[in-house]
């Protein structure tokens, strides 16, 4: 990988599986202030490259219940993010998995990771 991440990293919510999460179970004003001052880079050539598209895919986000981050923020970096939500419902925070894209196909992530995800997601909720 390129990019260097340590503890305290940050790295462009947009652009990441649990960003993408975590945005799109904001509030709509809470949104849009952000959307209204977010420069969008392409990292990739699957990097989401406009405002309209990532509200597109926010929305896809928050209806499917998981994001799905295929090479978009590093070439050969796959990553698949589900929210957790506090004993209120409310998202508190994402839990993510990312996998070397020559490992393990965008599908196979779907069909084998996401169920684990979200057993986890579920498991961790009731604490």
């Amino acid at each position: 990988m390129t990019i260097d991440l340590d503890i305290g990293s940050r790295l462009p919510a947009w652009a990441t599986s649990m960003g993408r999460v975590l945005l799109s179970h904001q509030p709509e004003e809470k949104l849009n202030d952000m959307l209204g001052r977010v420069t969008m880079i392409r990292y990739t050539p699957q990097t989401v490259d406009s405002v309209a598209k990532l509200r597109a895919e926010l929305k896809r986000v928050r209806q499917q219940g998981y994001a799905l981050n295929d090479q978009e923020l590093e070439m050969g970096l796959r990553s698949l993010a589900v929210p957790l939500f506090n004993a209120q419902g409310q998202v508190q925070a994402a839990l993510n998995v990312g996998v070397h894209a020559g490992q393990m196909t965008a599908r196979e992530m779907i069909e084998r990771v996401l169920p684990e995800l979200q057993k986890a997601a579920r498991e961790l909720t009731l604490l």
